[in-house]
């Protein structure tokens, strides 16, 4: 693991506090290095800000973000600090299981 995606990986939780456009701009260039942790907390901060804001209109975004963890979660074997794939989407579904705008989008 790259000495970013490390800090990444080990800092996620302050992911959230970034301005949006910086992080889009990141993950690319993450995925662009298959730094698959790194970009999944990302995706993860971009999904969690949006659904806890209740940003309807970005659900697309969100979607969009969700979709993209999907793939993500078949190319990662050790989740390091992250929260596993499947725990990550029970607590998806515990905390925003109402927002059937935004679940529409991903089934």
């Amino acid at each position: 693991m790259i000495k970013a995606e490390q800090l990444i990986v080990n800092r996620h939780h302050e992911l959230e506090t970034n301005f949006y456009g910086h992080l889009t701009e990141l993950v690319k260039k993450f995925e662009e290095r298959d730094c698959w942790l790194a970009a999944t907390a990302m995706y993860r901060a971009l999904l969690l800000d949006i659904l806890q804001s209740a940003r309807s209109k970005a659900y697309g975004h969100a979607a969009k973000y969700f979709k993209k963890l999907e793939k993500l979660s078949a190319k990662i074997n050790n989740y390091s600090t992250l929260d596993e794939h499947v725990v990550f989407l029970e607590n998806l579904e515990k905390f925003h299981g109402r927002k059937r705008s935004f679940w529409e989008r991903v089934s």
